[in-house]
């Protein structure tokens, strides 16, 4: 009797309709999105087309000045002085991933799915993954060229404007890697962001962290199960789990910190007929173009980054103070 294999194409009849069912899973999936860190906007799809370069300009609204104000009086001679609403743009980088993958792999995605449905769940899944891993390199890129400005304007002979700078940049770090967490070090953080700071509402913390809050009954931890989302709770604020900062670092992130969007998700299924020693084979491929930039910075790096190049000190520029800068990085000791 012959043997009959399943190949992708029995598992995927349409791919667009299971693009589609990708498309529909990856905001319901994407912690980015889901904990408000994330947004999107006209803006940002104004970038996302394939067409055109993959370096563009972010538009944004300058808040307005608040250092003048007409007071009014009865003298009908006097006019009124006025302002006017100004817009800048942000530089960042369109990136265009893909991958694709064999029958094994697949079926690892599968297990304990409905076929069609595991699918289009492993792959938004996969693609959640690689966004939250673009935006926390992109951040450690920014953190390290916060850090490189640091130095800059306390070693050596610096000049006064390296020292101006300095001392700005020095309101977006807190804390030291020799004392334990503290919620203060949060708060007084937050109140560098003036009259943005109560938008500051989730953090990127180790899962050593996560899980030593979890371990104490009077912590003001919250399960997702007790929150009824995708989110932890401590103290106030929303948790995402990531090792990429480390065990002695808090990332304090701000509503809107993250412009992100992406592209209808691309599927090609295509056969490779001689593979297999003549047998022949399958890949689906996924093809994915996406914004994942973090909000008041330049991206001055090269057109096709990986995350190594994100994550570099010279990938980045800061383009608003520090107020209006949508992090904040709490150095402590390790929870454990």
């Amino acid at each position: 009797m012959a043997i009959v294999g399943t190949t992708i194409a029995d598992l995927v009849p349409s791919e667009k309709a299971m693009a589609s069912r990708v498309d529909l899973l990856l905001p319901a999936k994407n912690p980015l999105i889901n904990s408000g860190l994330a947004v999107g906007g006209p803006e940002v799809d104004a970038v996302l087309p394939a067409t055109g370069s993959r370096k563009q300009g972010l538009a944004f609204i300058k808040p307005l000045d608040a250092s003048e104000v007409n007071v009014s009086t009865d003298n009908i001679d006097q006019d009124g002085k006025s302002g006017k609403l100004t817009a800048d743009e942000f530089s960042v980088i369109r990136h265009e991933h893909n991958f694709a993958w064999g029958y094994a792999d697949l079926a690892r995605m599968i297990t304990a799915y409905s076929i069609e449905g595991g699918i289009a769940a492993g792959i938004a899944q996969y693609w959640n993954t690689r966004f939250q891993k673009t935006a926390v390199a992109s951040l450690k890129g920014v953190l390290a060229h916060i850090e490189a400005v640091i130095a800059a304007g306390t070693t050596g002979t610096p000049t006064p404007e390296q020292v101006a700078k300095k001392d700005e940049y020095l309101k977006l770090l807190a804390g030291a890697n020799n004392t334990a967490f503290s919620m203060a070090n949060v708060y007084k953080a937050a109140a560098t962001a003036e009259d943005y700071a109560d938008m500051f509402d989730t953090k990127i913390v180790h899962p050593n962290m996560y899980a030593k809050w979890q371990s104490e009954e009077s912590s003001s931890f919250l399960t997702p199960a007790q929150t009824g989302s995708q989110f932890a709770v401590y103290k106030g604020y929303k948790l995402i789990k990531d090792t990429s900062f480390g065990e002695q670092m808090t990332v304090l992130c701000r509503t809107g910190g993250i412009a992100f969007g992406t592209r209808a998700n691309e599927l090609e299924n295509e056969r490779l007929a001689n593979k297999g020693n003549g047998g022949g084979a399958n890949l689906l491929h996924s093809r994915q173009g996406f914004v994942c930039h973090v909000q008041g910075t330049n991206y001055a790096g090269e057109t096709a980054p990986d995350l190594d190049t994100l994550a570099q000190a010279s990938t980045w520029n800061l383009a608003v103070p520090a107020a209006q800068f949508g992090f904040r990085f709490i150095k402590h000791a390790k929870p454990f």
